[in-house]
């Protein structure tokens, strides 16, 4: 089920941005979208496209049993649409899929409950050939509707965004010369992951040794910087540091500011300050 909606996901997506080109607003209001929310999707790279297909259940999936029997009907009979097909790829692939499902004997309750299909459609959609699922989608007949899911949507994107976010927050890490201790205790990141990223960004090489001790005036400007930026995440407080004191590479703030998230999340050092 779930390379079904992933699939189907996917081809939303494309359909809905091919549909913002046209400017055609009406029908990206009944695909369940804002224009807002199609910019955002319309923006994002092949592989946070991929990402976003990969959330379960991003999109409603609704057969109509009437129509998919009629158009089962008419192909049987040899009756196609004449000229070009509208959406028949996303047609000949929900078909082709259920199809596929239907033959997985572990999938039939998800088919007879999710999409309310009969039992004796299931049957025949699992005995179907190739040939016969495009004989289908070439009667021209919509049986499906596909909109995006109201509520799972806008949290997508939005975990989308963040993690575009979260990447380049890290990129500038590497760029400003953060060590990998500073690296993995704000992001996770192993060691030789760190190293290939540094790689590929062209990262500045260090000299090696310790971290140098900051100047009074500069552990000042740092202090400062540190307090302006309060209620944001530590990954972004330690960016905004790094803004206040950009000659500075951050190898050389991190073991000041370890110490102050530590006291930070630190009662009994908070109460004897």
């Amino acid at each position: 089920m779930q390379s079904l909606y992933t699939n189907m996901t996917y081809s939303f997506l494309t359909k809905l941005i091919n549909t913002s080109l046209n400017a055609d607003i009406e029908s990206i209001h009944d695909m369940g979208v804002t224009v807002e929310q199609v910019e955002m999707i319309s923006s994002l790279p092949h592989g946070d496209l991929y990402k976003l297909s990969r959330i379960y259940q991003l999109i409603d999936i609704h057969v109509d049993v009437t129509l998919l029997d009629k158009a089962i009907s008419l192909a049987k009979n040899g009756i196609r649409n004449i000229g070009d097909v509208q959406d028949m790829d996303i047609t000949h692939k929900l078909l082709r899929t259920l199809s596929t499902l239907s033959a997985d004997e572990t999938e039939i309750d998800n088919l007879t409950q999710k999409f309310e299909i009969p039992l004796r459609n299931v049957r025949e959609l699992a005995a179907m050939t190739l040939q016969d699922t495009l004989a289908i989608a070439r009667t021209g007949i919509v049986w499906y509707e596909i909109t995006a899911n109201e509520i799972k949507l806008p949290m997508a994107l939005e975990y989308i965004i963040e993690s575009q976010r979260e990447a380049e927050a890290i990129k500038q890490l590497i760029v400003k010369d953060a060590s990998w201790p500073m690296v993995h205790a704000l992001t996770g990141m192993g060691k030789a992951a760190f190293q290939e990223m540094r790689k590929s960004l062209n990262a500045p090489k260090t000299m090696g040794g310790p971290p140098r001790r900051l100047s009074d005036d500069e552990e000042v400007l740092v202090w400062n910087a540190w307090n302006t930026s309060t209620g944001k995440y530590p990954l972004e407080r330690c960016l905004e540091v790094s803004k206040t004191l950009n000659d500075i590479a951050l190898r050389h703030l991190w073991p000041t500011l370890s110490a102050w998230l530590e006291n930070e999340s630190n009662p009994k050092v908070k109460s004897i300050a």
